[in-house]
């Protein structure tokens, strides 16, 4: 009798031990690109180091610093920036990343499909699911949301924390907002000068998860000079311009794609769908596959 009452205990404890969900894992970010004083819980950060849950990141005066978490995206800080890594976590097959901007400039390019990404500042809380888009602090603490092309939702928030009776605000490409302790202003155009920095933030690559190991062992650069010189503030979009041996380098063979109306772009391509996304030294152009004549070796 004991032993019929014991096994199917037993065996009632498996099945739900079996069903119960996995305890959440951690998602460790690496530095893919580290310049002049950027720092790693007030430690100088390494190209190949790893970023964990509850680490601190902080790039001073004409400093910078990029993180890739996985396949979920980069994050960027720009000269005198301070973010923590509340939560990188993945369970069940769903990422989640969750970070608080202290202040400074912050880009994050993301991957669609792969999960949440949150950004929370003292006045706004930004929730994305595969974009890329900046955000500033200014000294009053103001801060600025500004989408260069996806989506993005934005809430207010009060001491960093969303706050609930006020609806959110959902921005598209090319618009921006503002938050302060009143709320958030209307979306408008990014500005031109802001969207051109943004445009050349957007060539940073987020480097396949399978070359990841190959990079920390190596730690060989990833990010162009020209994007460099925007991250640290030592030259702006007006001026910093990606060369053509800078996009067949990264890139691969260049091209010049003739469109049906007669125009022309020189530089790297690739299909997504029914859409052609070219590299040029002046950004990245879509067009309709449709829409074009001739692809000839450059």
């Amino acid at each position: 009798m004991r032993r019929s009452v014991f096994f199917p205990i037993l065996f009632i404890m498996a099945v739900f031990a079996g069903c119960a969900d996995r305890a959440p894992a951690t998602i460790n970010g690496v530095v893919t690109f580290a310049a002049g004083e950027a720092m790693l819980n007030d430690k100088a950060a390494q190209m190949g180091c790893a970023v964990k849950q509850g680490d601190r990141l902080l790039t001073k005066s004409k400093s910078a610093m990029t993180v890739q978490f996985g396949a979920i995206g980069i994050l960027a800080l720009r000269e005198n920036s301070e973010i923590v890594v509340e939560k990188s976590i993945s369970k069940n097959g769903f990422n989640e990343i969750n970070l608080s901007q202290k202040v400074g400039n912050t880009f994050h390019k993301l991957t669609k499909g792969q999960g949440t990404y949150t950004v929370v500042t003292p006045t706004a809380v930004a929730s994305v699911r595969g974009t890329s888009f900046g955000i500033s602090i200014t000294e009053e603490g103001k801060t600025g949301v500004k989408l260069l092309s996806g989506s993005l939702a934005v809430k207010p928030a009060e001491q960093g924390v969303a706050v609930k009776d006020k609806p959110e605000t959902v921005l598209a490409s090319g618009q921006m907002v503002e938050a302060a302790r009143g709320g958030l202003t209307q979306p408008s155009p990014i500005a031109e000068s802001e969207k051109k920095e943004l445009e050349v933030l957007d060539h940073i690559e987020i480097i396949p998860l399978e070359k990841l190991p190959e990079f920390q062992q190596k730690k060989q650069g990833v990010i162009a000079p020209p994007v460099i010189q925007v991250l640290t503030g030592s030259g702006d979009a007006q001026t910093v311009k990606v060369t053509l041996a800078e996009i067949r380098s990264k890139f691969g063979p260049l091209s010049k794609v003739k469109l049906k109306s007669g125009q022309e772009y020189i530089g790297a391509f690739r299909q997504l769908g029914g859409t052609m996304e070219i590299i040029t030294v002046q950004g990245k152009v879509r067009v309709p596959s449709a829409n074009v004549d001739q692809v000839l070796p450059y």
